[in-house]
């Protein structure tokens, strides 16, 4: 019998490995999917994933 996980990333993870690789390491989203998958593959577990994304924009006004 298989379990399911649902894998969930929050926003601004489509950054990873480009912005501040110093700071925040140099794998990918993609490069953390397919460790993800492959270790849920041995494990005999499903996975889905969702990509959650807002982009947040500033409005300056002036009266």
């Amino acid at each position: 019998m298989s379990s399911t996980i649902l894998v969930i990333h929050g926003p601004n993870l489509n950054l990873l490995g480009k912005r501040e690789p110093e700071v925040y390491g140099h794998l990918t989203l993609d490069d953390i999917n397919q460790q993800l998958s492959l270790q849920a593959r041995q494990a005999n577990i499903t996975t889905g994933k969702v990509l959650w994304s807002i982009v947040f924009t500033k409005h300056n006004k002036t009266a």
